[in-house]
């Protein structure tokens, strides 16, 4: 379900608002339904290393070098 920023016309305020089918929007402050939608910002972080990444990292500026892929254990 989508979110969106709205600014109340009634009163000024500006809220997000998780968007439901069968639920309007309406102003926290005045319960006022004449609501204005905004262009909503969002943020995008850098990646979050996975584990595996943080420990070739480590071995990385530890100066170590790998050395081939690990071999399997056949049966």
């Amino acid at each position: 379900m989508p979110m969106f920023d709205y600014r109340c016309r009634a009163c000024g305020q500006t809220f997000e608002h998780l968007t439901r089918p069968d639920h309007d929007a309406a102003c926290p402050a005045c319960q006022s339904r004449d609501l204005e939608k905004l262009l909503s910002n969002f943020k995008v972080g850098p990646p979050v290393p996975t584990p595996a990444q943080k420990e070739a990292e480590k071995i990385r500026r530890a100066g170590w070098v790998p050395i081939g892929r690990p071999q399997r254990n056949r049966r």
